[in-house]
This record gives C-alpha cells, structure tokens and sequence, in this order.
C-alpha cells in the first residue's frame, strides 16, 4: 500500500464535501447516489454510531482520499452491510480499498458480527468491482436482474467472518 495514508474512524464534518466529491468522480455513481452517500454521512455526524452508519476514512497529508461506510442490518443478529466503499480515482489500486475493507471486517467482527453483506452492480463497468470483492473471499450469491435500471442488475456478496 502506498506510504502516507492514515486510517481514522471518526467522520468529521470538514470531510463531508471532499467524500462526496470522490463519489461523484469515480465515475461509478449517479449524482442521486452521490446524495444518499452525503446523507449517511451528515446522519453519523449528527448522530454517531448510534445512526447505524459507521465510517471508515482514508487519508494522505490530511486530505481524505477514501472511505468506507458501513452497519449492523437492522433486524439481524449478526449481519453487517458495507454501504460504500470509494477511493478517489487518483488513489485507486495502491491497496486503499483492500485496507478499508480489511478494517471494515475486523471493526465488524469486534462488534460481534459473523457476516458482511456487500452490493453491486452487475454492469461490465463494475466487473473489477466484482473481481475485488471475489479476490477478497466474498461469495456471489445472489443477482437481482434490473433492479437499479433496465439492464442493471443487483449482485450481492456475502463473507463469513467466523
């Protein structure tokens, strides 16, 4: 990974806009999703973990360069969706997005939970999405066709933590 990068797992509120920014120019996400993004993250500033949505950042020299997002599915024991996951388009594939998926697991399993869900789409543009989530011992369960768009499909992954 490169040298340089901080973990945190506090949101501040001076990260809100740089976070939003990062999803809007990964180029995977329409600027409705880039919205919903912002407003889990205002929703854990207010409210903390208590929000159901929990932080992970990313940063280099003090500027966020990524984040992960994440929770306790409501109505479950001991399942846990990953929300989000974005690193700044300049940043990705130097091991941001594995560390923040790694800390993610290891946050998840000290709060007790045994499975982490993970969403996405099922679009080619997402192919080296699937092959990471894959790569990191996540299976392929489940794929809802035309769920966020005619012709975009839901893939759901799923990890044992145990």
């Amino acid at each position: 990974m490169k040298t340089g990068i901080i973990f945190r797992d506090r949101l501040f509120p001076s990260d809100l806009h740089i976070l939003v920014k990062i999803v809007e120019n990964t180029g995977f996400f329409r600027k409705d999703e880039a919205l919903v993004a912002g407003e889990l993250m205002e929703e854990n500033l207010k409210f903390g973990a208590s929000s159901g949505y929990q932080f992970f950042v990313a940063e280099n020299a003090g500027i966020p360069v990524g984040f992960a997002c994440y929770g306790k599915i409501p109505c479950t024991k001991y399942a846990y969706d990953l929300y989000w996951i974005a690193v700044a388009k300049t940043e990705q594939n130097k091991g941001i997005g594995k560390a923040l998926l790694n800390l993610t697991e290891k946050a998840v399993k000290k709060q007790g939970g045994t499975m982490l869900y993970i969403e996405t789409s099922g679009k080619k543009l997402y192919e080296n999405t699937q092959k990471f989530y894959s790569a990191n011992h996540y299976t392929h369960l489940a794929v809802f066709d035309d769920f966020y768009d005619i012709g975009d499909s839901k893939w759901v992954y799923r990890k044992n933590l145990d």
